[in-house]
């Protein structure tokens, strides 16, 4: 039997690098009560409690030994994300896999309750930052929190119950009266009666000269990339669907007030995007048309979408989400690199085998171009279906991009 040979200097840097990792997620969790905050029932009614601080335990993982470790460890770390969570425990499972003698694949799985697409990035930024200053043997630098999230919700609590609140859910009322209850989208296989969800994923990329198109057109518009983009999913969906008036999801970071920006925690809103296409407008007057719903959407977004469900009262279809079944996600610029002294990697998304709508589209910004992918419903589409949209959202942008001021 051969054992691999590893110098005793090399165990040595490993242990301080995981020990120094460890200590990082305890000084973020310290920091951020959010992460510490476990959910439990009592007399019918979910709780919030916030756990004291204490030490973190980093699950460490070999599949060095492994013949494909790197699919192993994607393998295993998939699996990690799918398991189920204990609201009544930690909802933060941490793990370092290793892949090989210098490769390793950080881990953080948690849970949507107490974490979002903006607070990751805050959440990796703090793990560098306390990660370099262990190493160097010094206070991380970083600026107290105004406030905890548990503040957050009581202020949140206190403009729903204001004169506020009525004039957003007007605002709402008056936009989504007269929008279809679902989207017809052809489908390969029948809904059933109740909603099933199994999750496919279809790869996307823009090439950095359509972009480039897309931003210019934008600029000369007087509007944001996400505009157009967003115009030509709408087009592309009534197209399909026949109908002409879609109406798409739209995630916001819900990061309203400064004290926020910083703060780990779920803030994420999902804002309801009402695209009217009826006379086949050009792209000029699509865009026009997308500008106008954003900023109204923007300017009103303090209602969390499940009291706008709960006091606008759509018509309830138990196999399909209301107001809207598609997700349209776009982030204008993403930093794929990690920096830790004396190491280097990248941030790569992880699929936990979940979609939560019909269609969820996420696009991401790149130096080169956009990458992204097509979540879908594998209940209700092939994956063939999915990627033929694809390609004919690219097409409908390249060919309305060509003759912006004509009509499809």
């Amino acid at each position: 039997m051969a054992v691999p040979y590893e110098s005793t200097g090399r165990r040595q840097q490993k242990a301080r690098t995981r020990a120094a990792l460890a200590d990082a997620l305890t000084d973020v969790l310290a920091r951020h009560e959010s992460l510490r905050t476990v959910f439990v029932s009592k007399d019918s009614t979910l709780l919030q409690r916030v756990l004291p601080p204490g030490p973190v335990a980093l699950q460490v993982v070999d599949v060095s030994g492994r013949p494909d470790p790197q699919g192993a460890a994607r393998a295993w770390a998939s699996r990690l994300a799918a398991e189920p969570f204990d609201l009544g425990k930690p909802l933060l499972r941490p793990a370092l896999v290793c892949v090989g003698p210098d490769a390793h694949l950080f881990v953080a799985v948690t849970h949507h309750i107490v974490c979002d697409g903006w607070s990751a990035g805050i959440f990796c930024r703090e793990v560098d930052e306390q990660y370099v200053a262990l190493r160097e043997g010094r206070l991380a630098s970083l600026p107290p929190l105004p406030i905890q999230y548990l503040d957050h919700a009581r202020l949140e609590r206190q403009v729903l119950n204001d004169d506020r609140l009525a004039a957003e859910v007007s605002y709402w009322r008056d936009r989504l009266t007269g929008v279809p209850g679902q989207l017809r989208l052809p489908l390969d296989r029948p809904r059933a009666a109740v909603r099933r969800v199994r999750a496919g994923i279809c790869p996307v990329s823009l090439p950095g000269s359509l972009v480039a198109r897309v931003q210019d057109f934008a600029t000369g518009a007087g509007t944001t990339a996400f505009a157009v983009y967003l115009a030509a999913f709408h087009a592309l969906l009534s197209r399909y669907s026949g109908q002409s008036t879609v109406v798409t999801g739209v995630p916001v970071a819900g990061r309203t007030r400064t004290d926020v920006e910083n703060l780990i925690g779920f803030f994420v809103n999902t804002l309801v995007l009402r695209g009217d296409t009826g006379d086949n407008p050009s792209l000029r007057t699509a865009v026009a048309r997308s500008r106008e719903a954003v900023a109204g959407a923007f300017a009103h977004q303090e209602v969390p979408f499940e009291r706008l469900v709960e006091l606008l009262h759509p018509e309830r279809d138990p196999a399909v989400s209301p107001f809207f079944q598609t997700i349209f996600n776009y982030q204008a610029a993403f930093s794929s690199r990690v920096s830790l002294p004396g190491l280097g990697g990248t941030v790569e998304p992880l699929d936990n085998g979940t979609v939560r709508f019909d269609l969820e589209v996420n696009l991401i910004g790149l130096p080169d171009g956009i990458q992204g992918s097509w979540n879908y419903n594998r209940e209700l589409f092939d994956a063939s279906t999915v990627e033929r949209m694809v390609r004919n959202y690219q097409v409908l942008l390249e060919n309305a991009l060509a003759t912006p001021d004509v009509g499809p």
